[in-house]
């Protein structure tokens, strides 16, 4: 019995990968150009400040950041 053990074990490590699946024959969607330049570019001042503007002044960006409260009270200095 502990042979037949030591043995399934073994060829468990042992067995060809080759047949794994690929994704060769997935089609994949793509975005335009125009719309991958319009992901990458730079913020605008008007949005950064709509967003600071509508967001929960109780609500940070990270557990260790400023709130929203803290940035809307000093957007004068802060912006861009």
């Amino acid at each position: 019995m502990e042979v037949i053990r030591v043995e399934f074990i073994i060829n468990l490590f042992m067995d060809s990968f080759q047949d794994k699946s690929t994704l060769d024959m997935v089609e994949f969607s793509k975005i335009s150009k125009d719309d991958n330049l319009a992901s990458v570019a730079l913020f605008l001042s008007s949005e950064i400040e709509s967003m600071v503007r509508i967001s929960d002044a109780n609500k940070s960006p990270e557990t260790d950041d400023f709130n929203f409260a803290f940035l809307k009270t000093f957007w004068s200095v802060l912006s861009p």
